[in-house]
């Protein structure tokens, strides 16, 4: 089996174990997508790579491109950590979003950020801030994190 294919089946167990109502999972061909319902939280594979995202942010991670350990890593952020999502609003368009990973030490790092470049720029700005709290607690799924980094 491939590494990815390893990797994603263990996170389906440990989301299993902690959503089992909440999980979503779907499957077409060889593709299989789950989602937590009532998160922007989602993890995909395909046959060659294990795609991580958070709303409309995602990032592919393969063994040939981007290393799949930044991948474990970055579930972990998303499930163990607040998100916070500052949308920039002029009208009812919201044309610049950015979603950052709020970490315990009060340190952020940006998944992503989202521009549209056609808006009612003669609006006045508004900005809108959410924050996602953490799905879950670090320790409650450390273990399984240790032997997903371990899967060869």
């Amino acid at each position: 089996m491939q590494r990815h294919k390893g990797i994603f089946n263990e996170f389906k167990k440990l989301l299993k174990d902690n959503f089992a109502e909440k999980l979503i999972a779907k499957i077409e061909d060889e593709d299989e997508f789950l989602e937590i319902q009532g998160s922007p939280f989602w993890l995909m594979k395909d046959t060659n790579e294990l795609i991580v995202g958070y709303g409309v942010n995602h990032t592919h991670f393969s063994d040939d491109f981007n290393k799949l350990d930044n991948g474990i890593n970055l579930i972990a952020d998303l499930l163990t950590n607040r998100i916070k999502t500052t949308n920039y609003i002029k009208g009812n368009y919201v044309y610049k979003s950015i979603v950052e990973i709020e970490f315990p030490d009060s340190t952020t790092k940006i998944l992503g950020k989202s521009t549209i470049l056609i808006h009612p720029f003669w609006r006045k700005k508004k900005i809108e801030t959410t924050i996602e709290e953490s799905l879950i607690e670090k320790h409650k799924i450390q273990n399984q994190l240790n032997l997903i980094m371990q899967i060869k």
